[in-house]
This record gives structure tokens, sequence and C-alpha cells, in this order.
């Protein structure tokens, strides 16, 4: 994971990859969070999903709403690269 710049009419936000937030070269907040973010999130997924295996209960996201987020993120890609707007249900069409 980059860093991520977003531009606005009141200023310019980045986000290190370590989740820092920028505000105009300004700290805006600092991440000190440790647990659970960047590869223990991974690691708290993957437990969930066995546990969920284990014991038979539902996943907090399944399959479908995966679906989903892939089709938008996709549609964004493709907006970007046919410089126009991409609906998420051309993504499930094709």
């Amino acid at each position: 994971m980059g860093e991520s710049f977003f531009e606005g009419q009141q200023g310019r936000l980045s986000v290190t990859p370590k989740g820092d937030v920028w505000l105009d070269n300004a700290p805006l907040w600092t991440n000190n969070i440790t647990a659970g973010y960047r590869g223990d999130s991974v690691r708290a997924t993957l437990n969930h999903f066995i546990e969920c295996l284990r014991n038979g209960s539902p996943f907090e996201s399944g399959g479908r709403t995966y679906l989903h987020t892939f089709a938008s993120v996709e549609a964004c890609y493709r907006s970007l690269d046919s410089h126009r707007q991409v609906p998420i249900a051309e993504i499930f069409a094709g």
C-alpha cells in the first residue's frame, strides 16, 4: 500500500503507508494503532474464517458482499481506463 493523495478546494489530504493523515503537509492524525492494522488485520481475518468454519457460524462478510465490493473497484479501474463512467451493472453483465 503506497501513499494516497486527495486534492480538493480546501486543501490536499495525504495518507501515508503507515496510516498517518496529513493536510497540506501538516500532520492531522497519527496512526498509533498496531494491533489489527496491516499484517495483523490479515491474521485476524483468517482467524475469523477458521473459527467460523469450526463452529458453523456465518462469516462477517460473505462472498456475495465481496463480489459487490470487487465490482465497485473494477468499475473504477475501467472508468479510468476508458475515460467514461462504467456502471457496476456493466461489471456483472460482462
